[in-house]
């Protein structure tokens, strides 16, 4: 959503929480103004959701975020290509979700 500044804020949160603050850094540098947090993998209050982990490889992978509370406004991206329709858009699929 956008922040004050009329920019977007943005939410990193990686599997491994010690580099949350890293990849914030590294996206601050491309998106300027945009309010950053590093926190854990909640969707909610959120406008678009993108899972850049590799979680969802595996058929026995845990989901990366809880999708109960992904909402039905919600945009919800996975990066791996392999499966197509991974465990967690399937799971926003069902919710309603655009996927």
């Amino acid at each position: 959503m956008p922040c004050r500044s009329g920019h977007y804020a943005i939410t990193i949160s990686d599997t491994a929480e010690s580099r949350n603050e890293d990849i914030a850094r590294l996206v601050a540098q491309t998106c300027r103004g945009c309010a950053l947090h590093a926190e854990a993998p909640d969707p909610e209050g959120h406008d678009i959701v993108i899972n850049a982990t590799p979680l969802g490889l595996n058929g026995n992978d845990p989901l990366p975020l809880e999708v109960n509370r992904l909402q039905p406004i919600m945009i919800v991206v996975d990066v791996i290509r392999v499966p197509v329709e991974t465990p967690l858009l399937r799971h926003a699929k069902e919710l309603g979700c655009r996927v």
